[in-house]
């Protein structure tokens, strides 16, 4: 009998032992595992946080161009589908290619203009349409007709929601002075200062943006637009307007200085 008691007791000590051995490797390993980082933990988040770029909000990595165009159905037809192809093909073959996006709006209506710049949060606004003597651009109402809009309008937009809009760009006819208005509160602005032709502001454009996708600040992407007129045999090269009343344009890069000196080799 004091045999049997002693088999139970030894039994009972094994147990016992084992138990208190598998709770203290389970507390060792609960605390090695809430020392592995949690990939979710704030600091992570802030480390992903998208860099500024040019602006008060972080941003994503890439530049984005809105283009915003109007050819109401009574003012003569503009090759608008052309520019805009033109610079998106102008775009796909530059080195930093995959850096820049563009948003389209058509048809644009003044009451569309807070919505766009709200919803778009552009680095580049591009408009394209006409544009009067009387220094106004013309945009769409309801009906599709002309709605001119004049600089004083355009300036006090621009100056509420210029966020991170760094470059603004009126392919219009006459738009000098809307253009001087909106570099009040934008660093630099491109305005015609005289009737434009259609394959004019098609070469001007489509050598800008792709300059600019080239890594090259906006005061030599908007030279080469100028130099590109020339180049087609155009004689309008002297017709568009840089406005840089900050004398910003020459050090204005869209394209990280890094890297703009570390193109891909197949940009093509």
């Amino acid at each position: 009998m004091l045999a049997e008691n002693l088999a139970y007791l030894l039994l009972a000590v094994v147990v016992i032992s084992a138990l208190y051995l598998a709770i203290k490797l389970a507390n060792i390993w609960r605390a090695e595992s809430d020392e592995v980082p949690n990939s979710a933990s704030p600091a992570n988040e802030t480390a992903a946080t998208p860099p500024t770029i040019g602006g008060s909000k972080p941003r994503a990595d890439k530049i984005r161009i809105l283009f915003l165009a109007a050819n109401p159905k009574e003012t003569p037809p503009l090759s608008l589908g052309e520019e805009v192809r033109a610079i998106d093909d102008a775009l796909l073959r530059a080195a930093h290619r995959d850096l820049f996006e563009m948003e389209q709006q058509w048809a644009v209506r003044l009451s569309d203009l807070q919505a766009h710049l709200l919803r778009y949060s552009p680095d580049i606004v591009h408009f394209s349409g006409h544009g009067t003597t009387a220094n106004e651009i013309i945009l769409e109402n309801e009906h599709g007709e002309s709605q001119p809009v004049s600089a004083a309008l355009l300036s006090q937009l621009f100056s509420l929601l210029r966020d991170n809009i760094r470059c603004v760009v009126l392919s219009a006819c006459y738009s000098a002075r809307q253009a001087d208005a909106i570099g009040d509160s934008i660093d630099c602005v491109v305005g015609m200062n005289d009737a434009m032709s259609d394959s004019a502001a098609i070469a001007f454009s489509a050598s800008f943006y792709q300059a600019l996708a080239y890594g090259r600040s906006v005061g030599t992407a908007f030279a080469l637009g100028a130099n590109q007129i020339d180049l087609a045999s155009l004689p309008q090269s002297h017709t568009p307007h840089l406005i840089d009343k900050r004398a910003v344009a020459d050090q204005t890069c869209f394209v990280e200085p890094s890297r703009a000196h570390h193109a891909p080799d197949d940009a093509g």
